[in-house]
């Protein structure tokens, strides 16, 4: 088996068809995706690897993992599915990267490789607790807690067992639609949190789990429209594997009814990633094909707001997209070939 170092040197192309470009300031067409089917995550990896979540069939959650080098030209890998990572109905296995190795979270457990695609640690934990990153030889991971009666999603620090360390921070769990718990991300030594909530608020963890920093801008809101709450709804009641947790169609129906509220506005933040020594900030703020993103530095300082170029598959529901080397990445279907397209755009 060719590990992803030893894939930079092949300049076979079975899957990933290269197009040249003009400009770095326009859209640019980088390639075409054969292989991929039904994708969720896109994610890079060292040496400008593309790793893609996917699945051979779109009533089913992604449970295959796509490996692509990108200087060569070179499908890497394929692995994964059900009988290696075992998925509940409402996610699909969740991916993070690390300069060292990966993790692969799928139900109950988390799974760790190197980029030779050796399985380093695989440790099973209760579903009260999700999503661990590696962080050195710590874990950091979302937990679904319940105190005095309130419900709170906390972000906690985990030692190599599995055993929580402290708290970071938490969100108290309200049912209310588009806020989720956390955008966060890991950069050198430190941990970026978002809690995705009314203002622009940024918080900054070293890796003993000390608060270092805040960050915090003034940012105008995106209202929350009718065809917003439409889709969302419609989403939650028709996600496959519904019948597992309830008793008939109309129960479900009736459960997220009564469950979800839907808030007039937005979180000011959607999202985060930090590359390039920048955080780059998605907001709500969308019009015509092109999504608001906000640079800083690694201070909170604003280097840029800037409108790039980002297709949505929904109202709600954006196509896969990562960011690197300041270009923003998005995998976008064209319907006419019925082939997953790969594009760029700088942001910078």
């Amino acid at each position: 088996m060719k590990s992803i170092r030893q894939a930079i040197f092949l300049f076979c192309l079975p899957g990933l068809v290269f197009i040249s470009c003009a400009t770095e300031t326009q859209t640019q067409k980088i390639a075409t995706l054969h292989e991929v089917s039904d994708p969720y995550y896109l994610m890079w990896a060292t040496e400008n690897f593309l790793f893609v979540t996917n699945s051979p069939d779109t009533s089913k959650m992604q449970t295959y993992v796509l490996v692509y080098a990108l200087k060569d030209g070179q499908l890497v890998k394929q692995f994964g599915g059900p009988d290696v990572f075992q998925i509940q109905s409402d996610h699909s296995v969740i991916l993070f990267l690390r300069p060292d190795k990966f993790a692969v979270n799928s139900s109950g457990k988390v799974s760790l490789y190197n980029y030779e695609f050796e399985l380093l640690q695989e440790q099973e934990h209760g579903r009260d607790s999700f999503f661990y990153v590696p962080w050195g030889d710590k874990f950091i991971a979302r937990h679904i807690y319940r105190e005095n009666k309130i419900n709170y999603y906390r972000l906690n620090l985990y030692d190599s067992e599995l055993n929580i360390i402290k708290e970071l921070c938490r969100k108290e769990f309200t049912g209310r639609a588009f806020s989720g718990d956390f955008s966060f991300a890991i950069y050198q030594d430190k941990l970026y949190v978002a809690k995705r909530r009314d203002d622009f608020f940024i918080e900054v963890f070293d890796k003993e789990g000390n608060l270092v920093k805040s960050i915090a801008h003034d940012c105008a809101q995106v209202k929350v429209t009718q065809a917003h709450k439409d889709e969302h709804m419609s989403k939650l009641t028709n996600r496959p594997g519904w019948e597992n947790y309830f008793k008939s169609r109309e129960e479900m129906e009736a459960y997220f009814r009564k469950l979800v509220k839907f808030p007039e506005y937005f979180p000011a933040i959607e999202r985060i990633l930090l590359a390039d020594d920048k955080i780059y900030v998605q907001t709500r703020n969308q019009a015509e094909d092109q999504q608001e993103f906000w640079v800083l530095d690694l201070d909170g300082q604003v280097l840029e707001r800037k409108m790039v170029p980002f297709k949505m598959r929904s109202e709600i529901i954006c196509y896969p997209y990562t960011i690197q080397d300041e270009r923003l990445y998005q995998l976008i279907f064209d319907a006419e070939a019925g082939e997953w397209e790969l594009y760029a755009s700088k942001i910078l």
